[in-house]
């Protein structure tokens, strides 16, 4: 039995979506930020360490919250203009 079903997130959820790729992002980006310290900057590599892995995620998962609040509108109108729907099978474990 095919079925359709409609996908979209709520306020919440999207902004928490979006805050979690951020952190995701700030992590993967840890190396590429610590060779930059290494390579340009002559500040200690204690204060590197400090840096990158308190602030790069934590720092990502904000601003990328903040365009999320940001971008909910344009999210909500496209998804109510524009039908994403996922037709195919449903199973059920029991």
């Amino acid at each position: 039995m095919d079925s359709e079903f409609k996908v979209q997130l709520d306020y919440l959820s999207f902004v928490k979506m979006c805050a979690l790729i951020g952190f995701c992002a700030g992590v993967i980006f840890i190396p590429l930020n610590f060779l930059q310290f290494l390579l340009i900057d002559d500040r200690s590599i204690d204060v590197a360490f400090m840096y990158l892995l308190l602030s790069v995620p934590l720092l990502g998962s904000f601003l990328w919250a903040f365009t999320g609040v940001l971008s909910y509108p344009v999210y909500y109108y496209l998804t109510k203009r524009v039908s994403f729907s996922y037709r195919g099978k449903l199973y059920v474990r029991e």
